[in-house]
């Protein structure tokens, strides 16, 4: 397949533990590309001295570990209590985190990328994407991943959804969408089905 573009950026939205990991790890190895996850570059950035000192501002002293770093699994319960501390967070943080994804988008010369950020469509991140795709998956299959793999409630799941964008909404916001059921085989057809489309410029 050519592609007739010198860059591609595809962002993936869906709910929590809908698999966009998954799916952008599939799309890597599909497309050849290259992913950009702003939950990994977030880990990075709380860590940065000006950051933690506002944390620690805004949170109290039990927002860092004993060494010193900063405690996510504290930050995280005490953000999702109400909107106000959540968008503490946010307004902090999520300039570093698009800043360093525009650094690292310029700095990629050409194919495809993809964007895995859980708020692209609340922060406009979809703007910079030429194509965005929506992961869905079932409530149940999601709910079953937090409850084994984060040790979360059904509570917390939905306590945590309520501080972003419906999903309805997010899926009419697609261009294209991967559903996506625990069966990898049927998520890498999707995948290329997709890739195809993109690069034929459908």
């Amino acid at each position: 397949m050519q592609n007739k573009y010198s860059k591609i950026v595809i962002g993936l939205v869906g709910g929590i533990a809908s698999g966009k990991s998954t799916i952008a790890r599939l799309f890597k190895e599909t497309g050849k590309g290259k992913v950009i996850d702003a939950d990994k570059i977030g880990y990075h950035i709380l860590n940065i001295p000006y950051v933690r000192k506002r944390l620690v501002t805004y949170y109290g002293k039990k927002v860092l570990t004993n060494s010193g770093s900063v405690n996510r699994r504290y930050l995280a319960d005490v953000c999702f209590r109400n909107r106000e501390n959540i968008t503490i967070l946010n307004n902090l943080v999520h300039p570093f985190i698009r800043k360093e994804i525009f650094y690292q988008i310029q700095n990629i010369r050409r194919g495809i990328i993809i964007l895995d950020a859980a708020l692209l469509l609340e922060k406009g991140l979809n703007r910079i994407c030429d194509y965005v795709v929506f992961v869905n998956t079932p409530y149940k299959i999601r709910l079953q991943r937090v409850l084994n793999e984060r040790s979360w409630s059904g509570d917390s799941l939905r306590q945590r959804e309520m501080f972003q964008m419906p999903l309805r909404m997010k899926k009419n916001k697609a261009d294209f969408i991967i559903h996506n059921r625990n069966n990898l085989t049927y998520a890498r057809r999707q995948v290329i089905q997709i890739l195809r489309k993109i690069l034929k410029g459908e």
